[in-house]
């Protein structure tokens, strides 16, 4: 299946007349995110009513992923990446290799590297750019990791968080991959509510715009036997180093009133619900 997603702006700056250019009809996608990846009578898809402001929250689909992203936050909110480890193929990172704006939204909604060049917070992919690194051909794992390198799948993490503990989460999430072939993640970003909440904030380099930055990140990860292993991580600048991603795991429902909505409710196999662990 592949997929043109056309540009729906007019390019102002530099990087966006670049977009243009290279991208003339749109993005090409030529495997978008597949709900039905798991095989037959598996669902894996949900959009909450709470994202129905289309002015605000965007859909944006890309290689092997998609995301849903809160313009107003220039934040991903919720991802989902088909994962194929038999599939599976490894590049060297190369040297050329830059984080740059999402062609598919005007560099206004997104933060840049005026937001990350910094010593405090990691550019942090939402849905890992291992994940979505393989594929047919060369061609398509090299584009489904250029389009990972998007601003609208980066979130700001504190390094150390970043670097130990959420990335042993993602270790997790590969090995399950490993052991079952197919797996989809989902993963978001969280954002305190409560008014008198402890929320984190992050200046510009220059000091004269800050941004409020997820208060934690959590990621679910689906298999084709319909069980579900989940993670809640707040974003805390020091963590110790021995923690491991099991102190993180938590139910599905507990997840769910923690969001405050049910991720599951369009989760189904062919004779059940998804099960909860």
């Amino acid at each position: 299946m592949s997929l043109v997603v056309a540009l729906d702006f007019e390019p102002i700056t530099a990087t966006e007349i670049v977009s243009r250019i290279s991208n003339r009809e749109g993005v090409r996608v030529v495997n978008p995110y597949d709900p039905n990846f798991l095989g037959k009578g598996i669902d894996v898809d949900w959009n909450d009513e709470r994202f129905a402001d289309k002015e605000r929250y965007v859909t944006l689909q890309h290689e092997h992923y998609k995301t849903i992203y809160d313009r107003k936050l220039k934040t991903p909110i919720v991802s989902y990446a088909n994962v194929d480890y038999t599939q599976r193929k490894t590049t060297k990172r190369s040297p050329m290799r830059t984080f740059t704006f999402d062609p598919l939204i005007s560099s206004a909604d997104q933060y840049g590297d005026e937001f990350y060049d910094n010593d405090k917070f990691d550019k942090g992919h939402l849905t890992q750019r291992l994940s979505v690194s393989w594929g047919i051909s060369i061609d398509e794992t090299l584009a489904a990791q250029r389009q990972a390198d998007y601003y609208t799948n980066i979130v700001a993490q504190y390094a150390e968080l970043n670097r130990v503990v959420w990335s042993s989460v993602e270790d997790v999430a590969q090995k399950i991959a490993e052991e079952n072939g197919r797996t989809i993640e989902i993963t978001g970003s969280w954002f305190d509510t409560a008014e008198n909440g402890d929320w984190i904030y992050d200046w510009n380099i220059a000091h004269t715009a800050k941004r409020r930055v997820p208060d934690a990140f959590w990621k679910c990860i689906v298999t084709a036997s319909g069980v579900t292993r989940c993670f809640f991580v707040r974003n805390i600048s020091v963590l110790p180093k021995d923690r491991a991603p099991g102190e993180f795991a938590l139910s599905l429902q507990t997840l769910n009133s923690m969001l405050g909505y049910k991720l599951e409710k369009n989760w189904k196999t062919p004779k059940q619900t998804t099960k909860q662990t």
